[in-house]
């Protein structure tokens, strides 16, 4: 009897593990998007500042990575010619519009919360002074992202949503 209830207390346990969903994340797509670049890094990456308002600091900082990556893909970022950094060209050729085309497969990435792949919270601590205001509308958040740009390129090559660079001189 024992061995019983022991093997339906295990099968309980490990079915409520398998019915645990992942977290899923708010996303509207609603540019422009307040993002500047901040300075020229690495090889293959973007370092810029993104700006996003929420109800709280926390949710405003997941708002401010989808942004960059929403920017990265749909609309490009402006250049900083003060920092040497040249403007950042969308993704999708097709601009806005390819979300559209593809929304499915866009909202699983900024939903499920694989954005956060491709962008890399850098700040040394939480913002706080004029990278964190109340405003009306909510917390005001500012912080410096890493975009890990040319992986979210490979990603979208890989799944043909672009094609790659080049691509149009083969025969």
């Amino acid at each position: 009897m024992k061995k019983i209830i022991l093997i339906l207390l295990t099968i309980v346990i490990c079915g409520s593990n398998l019915s645990v969903a992942k977290k899923k994340y708010k996303f509207t797509f609603t540019p422009p998007f307040d993002i500047e670049q901040v300075r020229v890094a690495e090889k293959g990456t973007k370092f810029v500042k993104s700006w996003a308002v929420d109800k709280n600091a926390d949710k405003a900082i997941i708002k401010a990575k989808q942004n960059v990556v929403a920017a990265a893909l749909f609309t490009g970022i402006a250049p900083n010619n003060v920092m040497g950094c040249g403007a950042v060209p969308p993704l999708c050729p097709e601009g806005p519009d390819a979300y559209m085309a593809h929304k499915d497969y866009f909202d699983k990435i900024f939903v499920e919360g694989e954005f956060f792949n491709y962008a890399i919270d850098v700040n040394s601590t939480y913002p706080t002074g004029q990278n964190n205001l109340q405003t009306p509308e909510g917390r005001r958040v500012g912080v410096m992202i890493q975009l890990l740009y040319d992986e979210l390129r490979e990603r979208l090559i890989q799944d043909n949503i672009i094609r790659p660079m080049g691509s149009q001189f083969n025969y």
